[in-house]
């Protein structure tokens, strides 16, 4: 059996609300390397506050989240033999956008998946028993991502993966530019366990249908189901990847699928040209280098005094 953290919507952890920090003595990058992302521990807090004040709680926990983002977060693209595809990529990046996928098409058949469910458990609800105790077909098809990296501009494993060996580009994109990077970012916590979380859903059903049986106020015509324990659980625990992805370094921006546009504004910082980039789409890069007036920079392999460390040197535009 692999590793399993099972979480229960009766688990809470302590909160401590009588240590007060004075700010004039915190540092927050200590604290922050100290105590790492966590989203275990993230939904035991939830745990401590009724169904009436969780999106409350919530909100406050993602303040925390936000403190864990850099001020810049880079992200490696790939040029390919598909030239449509590679002036698709040059076009969104002219525009000021990102394109944001299904976790179905990211490279870890993982994604999305780190939280499961014992179907069997949910079979013994009357309303499910048609659908063999299925309640959620994929926890991984309600969003659409891009995904970002700490890892900076010169991660030799970065440029290999994502950027075609050398042959693609990589954007740097500023917090304090981006409203986005504020808004709908989260930090990725890598673990080598997955989440099993029957007894949520066994708690939201019961929930769901104790609501159901209650008598409706006089005048109403339909019942509000306005419970989202679920909802804001599964949105934390989908930010959890297998503990081999951790080089990564990532963030990951996720809006609900419902979402008109597959296209996210993100306003570019720097440019880097891998080293083996085509000269053609290296020429447009610099000139959407030019037109929006940001540094670009070429990467070259260095000396023998460099070691393995690639370099990169900066177009200067006339």
């Amino acid at each position: 059996m692999f590793n399993v953290i099972k979480l229960s919507p009766y688990d809470k952890i302590e909160i401590d609300m009588e240590n007060k920090l004075e700010t004039n003595e915190f540092d927050i990058d200590k604290w922050l390397e100290q105590y790492p992302p966590d989203y275990i521990k993230s939904v035991k807090i939830l745990n401590n506050f009724p169904r009436d004040l969780k999106l409350f709680a919530f909100k406050h926990i993602f303040k925390i989240f936000r403190c864990y983002l850099p001020d810049v977060l880079y992200k490696y693209y790939s040029f390919t033999n598909d030239q449509k595809l590679n002036e698709i990529k040059i076009d969104t990046l002219a525009k000021n956008r990102v394109y944001l996928s299904d976790l179905s098409q990211f490279n870890d058949p993982f994604d999305g998946r780190a939280i499961f469910y014992n179907t069997d458990e949910l079979n013994k609800f009357d309303i499910l028993k048609e659908y063999k105790g299925v309640l959620i077909d994929d926890f991984a098809s309600y969003n659409i991502s891009t995904s970002l990296s700490a890892a900076g501009s010169m991660n030799m494993s970065m440029w290999a993966h994502y950027a075609n060996n050398h042959k693609g580009y990589c954007v740097s994109y500023k917090k304090t530019e981006n409203e986005a990077i504020g808004s709908f970012t989260f930090p990725i916590q890598y673990l080598n366990t997955r989440i099993d979380i029957t007894d949520y859903l066994v708690d939201t059903l019961e929930y769901f249908l104790n609501e159901k049986e209650k008598p409706l106020v006089l005048g109403e015509k339909e019942m509000s189901f306005n419970d989202i324990t679920l909802v804001l659980v599964i949105l934390l625990l989908s930010n959890i990847k297998g503990i081999d992805w951790k080089y990564e370094k990532e963030y990951r921006i996720s809006l609900a699928k419902m979402n008109n546009s597959r296209y996210l504004d993100l306003k570019p910082f720097e440019i880097f040209i891998g080293k083996d980039c085509d000269k053609n789409n290296e020429n447009s890069l610099i000139d959407i280098a030019k037109k929006q007036n940001i540094n670009i920079y070429k990467l070259f392999q260095g000396d023998v005094k460099d070691g393995f460390n690639i370099k990169y040197r900066q177009i200067f535009m006339e």
